[in-house]
């Protein structure tokens, strides 16, 4: 993933088959690990399935879509 600052405001929504399962804004995040730490803590009822992240960071201007598969 692209840079991350902790003074960034980054947009995620996590789809499953297209389905909108968690769409939020954050800040405050420092590294694209601490992200994922946070969303598989969110997201713990879906461990074992491939799901579609989709991040956007208006702060520095890009955007990335990632299949992710959440593990424990």
């Amino acid at each position: 993933m692209a840079k991350i600052s902790v003074t960034d405001i980054l947009f995620v929504n996590v789809l499953d088959h297209g389905r909108s399962l968690l769409q939020l804004s954050v800040s405050g995040i420092t590294s694209a690990k601490e992200l994922m730490q946070q969303l598989r803590e969110m997201l713990h009822q879906y461990n074992g399935k491939l799901l579609t992240l989709q991040l956007r960071n208006s702060t520095r201007g890009w955007s990335r879509e990632n299949q992710m598969l959440f593990a424990a």
